[in-house]
Parts: structure tokens; C-alpha cells; sequence
């Protein structure tokens, strides 16, 4: 597989012509000039800003990125902590679309509004939505973790309102009657009862005879999926190299985690992928202070982010997903939780496999393993139970074209395609499951990768 690789001084050199902000960092001694050749050889090839590469690969400040964006464009640094924003201003752009384009509209001064952004790309990007929903837009610089905050403290409401209804009704089952439920259950369970008083023998054998038959089905549909399994789909030969990778975001709900910040840090920097291309999303819920705890024992390197989710009416893993989505900035977004240890080269088949699949394959499956399947007879049982699950049955399901039901973590999604569909139903606790109905549902097709992300499996029969 091709890869971005850092180029010599030698090879660059002759044709090197300094970035203005590279000059200036050059010139305070922020970097090196090997690290100015690197990194505006990285921004060129991979559409970064330079300020995100010289932040995420070579761990500069955001605050010497900005006060230098100040010297390049003679402009003013505007702290929203202390200077607050207009709140109408942010819900006429909207705060989810404030923190995906990484701007936030200020105040107005007269009739231009001054907008907040941490370099010129970034608001050169959303000057165009800006405009069309605000009016003639100026530009002040404030740095991205400035940006996020003061968007969260002005409508965090909103936010979390956002994320649990992100997904369309029809779609979701946060509009369901439990009481209309309850009714039909009830009325089932009465007429259960009433043909148990009047014909037992014959309720008997009509239940028994449904029940086999049910698994009669299940077991052909199961063995359908196995012979199709032997024939295993390969993603077509790619017609060139890939000469760029693109930016991943992994998302990692996480909730009363004392213990597995230390190992979980570590299994991420184990991780092949460049640093400047990994964007790591630790999500945690307002009530957690065990899990905020234990992180903020630790140092976080530039690509890693902790976020909290704000307090609303319900606490689900899909709406946390929600929630974090928006702060993502990758074209590809993943899944994993805390306990995962996934291979090291896993992302690098993930993007070799998206850039070779079909544009209808809008996500990716990786296989789930057990570290701990030799603990005891439980674990073993555990362990044949995930083989056969992700290595035989549910690629059986992709071959055979049918609905795929998703595994919990392990998932990477085309970005625009899981926006345009909603997200997550934060209502839902089988939102794994009900993702994947929905992508077949919508003509997409889930396709599997041969990586494997190994988990602790229970090994207690009683918690």
C-alpha cells in the first residue's frame, strides 16, 4: 500500500517556497526548517490547513498559530471567553454547523458580522454559507479550542437537543407509544391465556410447530450464509496509487471507565496512521467523573480530544455518537469502544478499502475477537460465538446482498453518506443493528474487512 511519506531537505529545497505562516514560525523559532519542508509538503498533498499539520504532526500551539495568522493578516484576535458572542448570531448559523465548518459568528458591526475562524482557510471555506445566511461577513481570529467552547457555553441546549433528534421521526423509534405497545401486549397475552383455558392441547402444538419452523428457517438462512461465505468478496484492483490518505475520526463513547484510559491511550498510539490524518473523539457523558478523572491524569497528544455531552433527557451511546459527530474531522468516521485493541495497520486497510470499494459501500466491518478466550469455559463459548458470527454468518449476509446488522464498534462509515442519513437514533439502543437496516434500506451496502479488533470477553456468570 502506498503512504504519505516525509520527504528529505534535499528533495525540496530547490523548489521550497515559504508559506507566509511557515516564515513567520520560522523566524520566532517555533519549528525547524526541516519541519517547515515537511509540513507544507503534507498540506500540499493532502489538502490540510498548514496551521492543522504544524498543530497535529509538529505539536504547535494554537495560540502561536493564531498570533501569527494575526501578523500575516493584520487582524484582530478576539478571545470569545471574555468577549461573549451574540447567541442569535450562532442559532442563525446554526451551533452544529458552527462547530462542523470550525466558525463562529461574533457580533455585528453595523451591518457586516465579524466571524471567528482559526486561519484563512478555514473561513475562507464557510465564507460562502456565512454570507448567505448572515450578510457581508469579516474575519477575527480566535483558536479552534476557543471556537468550540464558546459555541457549547452559548447553546449547549441546542446541541443536545440536536443530538437526540438528528435522525428524522419516520426513521426513528423515539415517537413510539409505549402505551400503545403496552395495550398490544397485553391483548396478546390475554388471548394466549384465554386459548390455554379453552384448548390447551392445541395452542401447545401450534406453538411448538411455529417454533420449528422459525428455526427451521433460521438454520437454513444461517447455512445459506456460510456456503456464501466460502466465496469471500475482494475489492477491485485500485487503477493507480493511493497517493493520499484521508482523515479518519475515531469515536469512542466512553462511561465509568476507571481503569482503561492508560491501556486504551496506548492502543491508540499503537496505531499506523499518520498523526496528522487521526482525529481521536473520547466522548464522554456531564455525570461521568470517574472517566473525566482518569483521562485528566493523563497527557492527551494533539490528535486525541475528550468532549463532554451535555445534560438532556436521555444518556444512550448513539446519542453520545450523535453528539460528537459534528466535532469530527475526518471524511471517514469510526467506532470503537474503550476496551478495543484493534490490529496496528487497521486503518490502513480501512482507507485501502474504501478507496477500492464501490461508492455504494457505505460502511466498513471489521472482524471482533476475544484477547481473554482461554480464561474459562465461559470465554471459550463467548469466543466460538463471535468466529462465527463475524467471520462466517454476517459475511455470508454481505455476499448473499442481504441486511447486515452491524456490530456495536469496529465500524467505519463514509461521513457524508452517515450525515445524509440521519446518523444514529439516539433512542435506540440497538442503534448498531438499526444503522445497518437503514444503509440497505437506502441502497448502501456494508462490506468486510480481514482486521480484527480484539475485546474482553465476560468471563463471570453472575456480574
Amino acid at each position: 500500500m502506498t503512504t504519505l511519506t516525509d520527504h528529505t531537505t534535499e528533495e525540496l529545497t530547490p523548489a521550497l517556497v515559504l508559506a507566509p505562516l511557515s516564515a513567520h514560525l520560522l523566524r520566532d523559532g517555533v519549528v525547524s526548517r526541516d519541519q517547515v519542508i515537511a509540513a507544507q509538503r503534507f498540506a500540499h498533498d493532502t489538502g490540510l490547513s498548514l496551521g492543522d499539520v504544524y498543530f497535529q504532526r509538529f505539536a504547535v500551539s494554537q495560540r502561536s498559530l493564531i498570533h501569527a495568522g494575526r501578523d500575516i493578516l493584520n487582524t484582530r484576535l478576539i478571545d470569545p471567553a471574555s468577549d461573549p458572542p451574540d447567541d442569535r448570531l450562532i442559532r442563525a448559523f446554526g451551533p452544529t454547523e458552527c462547530i462542523t465548518a470550525g466558525v463562529l459568528p461574533w457580533r455585528q458591526t453595523g451591518e457586516v458580522t465579524v466571524v471567528l475562524a482559526p486561519d484563512l482557510l478555514t473561513y475562507q471555506r464557510a465564507e460562502p454559507d456565512l454570507a448567505a445566511r448572515l450578510g457581508p461577513v469579516r474575519l477575527a481570529l480566535a483558536t479552534p479550542d476557543q471556537i468550540t467552547t464558546a459555541v457549547i457555553a452559548s447553546c449547549s441546549h441546542d446541541l443536545a437537543i440536536r443530538a437526540e433528534t438528528r435522525l428524522d421521526a419516520a426513521d426513528s423509534s423515539r415517537d413510539w407509544h409505549r402505551g400503545r405497545a403496552t395495550l398490544w401486549g397485553a391483548s396478546v397475552m390475554a388471548g394466549l391465556a384465554t386459548l390455554a383455558w379453552l384448548a390447551p392441547g392445541w395452542l401447545v402444538t401450534t406453538l411448538c410447530l411455529i417454533s420449528i419452523g422459525l428455526m427451521l428457517m433460521a438454520t437454513a438462512l444461517k447455512s445459506a450464509a456460510a456456503i456464501a461465505g466460502l466465496f469471500p468478496a475482494s475489492f477491485p484492483p485500485r487503477p493507480g496509487p493511493q497517493a493520499v490518505l484521508p482523515v479518519i475520526t475515531l469515536l469512542i463513547p466512553l462511561y465509568d471507565e476507571r481503569d482503561i484510559a492508560d491501556h486504551l491511550i496506548a492502543r491508540l498510539e499503537a496505531l499506523r496512521y499518520p498523526r496528522a490524518l487521526l482525529d481521536v473523539c473520547l466522548v464522554l457523558e456531564d455525570n461521568d467523573d470517574t472517566t473525566r478523572q482518569a483521562l485528566g491524569r493523563i497527557s492527551l497528544l494533539t490528535w486525541m480530544r475528550a468532549m463532554t455531552v451535555p445534560e438532556g433527557t436521555l444518556r444512550t451511546k448513539p446519542r453520545a455518537l450523535n453528539y460528537a459527530l459534528p466535532h469530527a474531522r475526518g471524511s471517514i468516521i469510526g467506532v470503537y469502544d474503550a476496551e478495543d485493541a484493534p490490529d496496528t495497520d487497521q486503518l490502513l486497510v480501512v482507507a485501502d478499502a474504501f478507496a477500492r470499494a464501490d461508492p455504494r459501500v457505505a460502511c466498513l466491518q471489521g472482524v471482533l475477537d476475544y484477547y481473554n478466550s482461554t480464561t474459562n469455559w465461559l470465554t471459550r463459548c463467548f469466543t466460538i460465538e463471535y468466529a462465527s458470527w463475524f467471520r462466517v454468518v454476517l459475511p455470508g449476509y454481505a455476499r448473499l446482498g442481504l441486511v447486515v446488522p452491524l456490530g456495536g464498534t469496529t465500524l467505519f462509515f463514509r461521513r457524508d453518506i452517515l450525515e445524509r442519513l440521519g446518523g444514529w437514533d439516539a433512542h435506540n439502543v440497538t442503534e448498531d443493528a438499526d444503522l445497518g437496516l437503514r444503509l440497505a434500506r437506502h441502497g448502501y451496502r456494508t462490506a468486510f474487512i480481514p482486521s480484527v479488533t480484539q475485546e474482553e470477553a465476560n468471563g463471570r456468570a453472575w456480574p
